[in-house]
């Protein structure tokens, strides 16, 4: 019989967030093993294709796999004030700054300013947003009082409830398919991986009314009523009171829809408009790495053109009453968001290519992921640190087979993971090298390629 072991070095909350410069694990994996599906839909079968591990096989079918000191990547929301300032392998214009209205906007070329950085609202850090998620993941420390249907989206669905705890707080449930699920508590890992503050604190359940944490009676009626199966899974998203839409910046909707410092725009832009495009520029290069198209992508899906006024509001993406932007609503990534485009890589990869200014920390970020080499892995044991006890079954080095609307979907996450987070350190190099006309170039020659692409699928289907 086909076996896939691993033993892994397994490690103690309290461990995982422990300082330290390798993070190791032992993975033991027999010759056929590669070749089994990891089918996280009981009902859906799949034929998989021969994955190829991205873990190297050696002698004794054991693989070593381990970070590399130098890089010191590890999930430590606590050290992501460390990252601030700090440099990169990135080649920039160094002492290239661009000062507007005595306020310097951008340093090295390509760098949002820190004296920029620093008039953005202090909103929760990531530290405090993995805290807030971990004492109830891990100690289950919680009693649901109260359920109401139809309020946590726009779109109302009613797999959406938000839920009134025993101390008084709020939360978004979504009642979902594993692969909703695992997309959205990814996203939540892996932006606190990135050192990215947007994304609320997200948690996982059960809907079970035998436990505490579902027992009352008014809740347990209300699963019932809603068919939330015992054995189903839930999301659990800390409500953010007092949200109101963000806009897309009109500099990334008119002329050349560049952002770059030489775009012709970029000079007469206000303080505020500046603030908008950083949180933006970080909202792009996280949903290109999620496969998220249910954000910045939603805009261009529906054409930017389409709108020539103010009111061209960001999907799911919000603001707050301090000003503290939240990306919310993230069951796409990493599947679903994959699934759907068409033709592959294109529509996200045009949003990646508008945007040339970033905020430093999370250059430092993407070059460390560029550098590790196996970041699926990664994620894979930190999100399992965290949910192990939910019996979630999806692997790292095989694809998954996700189910909806009576069709079957393979989706190769993690090799195309690896292959985003190259494409993103590949095009922040190219920002920092090459000049604005011959990008713009290059953005416009690959639009009409996108577009004729889309038109042959269309054709074709």
């Amino acid at each position: 019989t086909t076996t896939l072991f691993i033993v892994l070095s397994r490690c103690l909350h309290r461990q995982i967030l422990r300082p330290r410069k390798t993070f190791d694990f032992t993975v033991g994996i027999t010759q056929s093993a590669i070749t089994t599906p990891f089918v996280i839909d009981d009902e859906s079968t799949q034929i998989v294709k021969a994955y190829e591990t991205l873990l190297p096989v050696q002698a004794g079918s054991e693989a070593a796999w381990s970070v590399d000191s130098t890089l010191d990547l590890i999930f430590d929301p606590r050290s992501c004030d460390n990252q601030i300032g700090k440099e990169t392998s990135v080649n920039t214009d160094k002492g290239r700054s661009v000062v507007i209205n005595n306020l310097t906007v951008v340093k090295d070329g390509i760098y949002w300013s820190e004296e920029l950085e620093r008039l953005l609202p202090a909103g929760p850090s990531a530290e405090h947003i993995y805290n807030v998620s971990s004492r109830l993941q891990f100690n289950s420390n919680f009693t649901v009082t109260h359920m109401k249907e139809r309020v946590c989206s726009h779109w109302a669905s009613p797999e959406n409830a938000q839920i009134t705890m025993k101390d008084g707080s709020k939360w978004c449930a979504r009642y979902k398919t594993p692969c909703f699920i695992l997309g959205e508590v990814m996203a939540y890992y892996f932006s606190l991986l990135m050192c990215i503050n947007h994304i609320p604190p997200v948690i996982v359940t059960k809907p079970n009314p035998t436990t505490p944490q579902w027992g009352l009676e008014a809740v347990k009626e209300y699963l019932n009523n809603h068919y939330w199966i015992p054995s189903g899974l839930v999301t659990l998203t800390k409500w953010i009171p007092e949200l109101h839409a963000t806009y897309v910046p009109n500099i990334m909707k008119t002329g050349d829809r560049f952002l770059h410092v030489d775009n012709p725009m970029f000079s007469g832009l206000t303080q505020q408009q500046f603030l908008d495009l950083m949180e933006y520029s970080d909202a792009t290069i996280l949903d290109y790495l999620l496969a998220e198209t249910d954000r910045v992508l939603y805009a261009a899906r529906h054409n930017f053109t389409d709108y020539d006024d103010n009111n061209m509001e960001i999907h799911n993406m919000f603001a707050d009453g301090n000003g503290n932007h939240w990306f919310l609503d993230n069951e796409m990534a990493f599947f679903w968001g994959q699934a759907i485009q068409h033709p592959k890589y294109a529509p996200l990869i045009e949003m990646l290519k508008s945007v040339c200014i970033f905020k430093r920390r999370t250059v430092v970020m993407v070059t460390k992921l560029y550098h590790h080499k196996n970041v699926p892995h990664l994620l894979w044991e930190i999100v399992n640190e965290h949910l192990g006890g939910l019996d979630l079954v999806w692997s790292s080095q095989l694809p998954m087979t996700c189910r909806r609307y009576g069709k079957r979907y393979t989706i190769d996450w993690a090799r195309t993971l690896t292959k985003r987070i190259g494409h993103v350190y590949t095009w922040i190099t190219r920002c920092s090298t090459v000049g604005y006309k011959s990008l713009l170039q290059e953005i416009h020659s690959n639009h009409v390629i996108t577009h004729k692409m889309g038109v042959l699928i269309s054709d074709s289907n």
